[in-house]
């Protein structure tokens, strides 16, 4: 029983921590785009 919940415990925390890097890095390629889209906007 507690191998299992053990188990359990540990697939959501991973499910959790994938989610939560899936968000990260969504919002880092965003904040990098609009970086270049600022660097592209003074070369202009």
């Amino acid at each position: 029983m507690s191998t299992c919940s053990t188990i359990l415990l540990v697939v959501s925390l991973k499910l959790e921590f994938a989610k939560h890097e899936c968000w990260f890095k969504s919002y880092a390629s965003l904040l990098s785009f609009s970086a270049r889209k600022d660097s592209y906007r003074t070369l202009n």
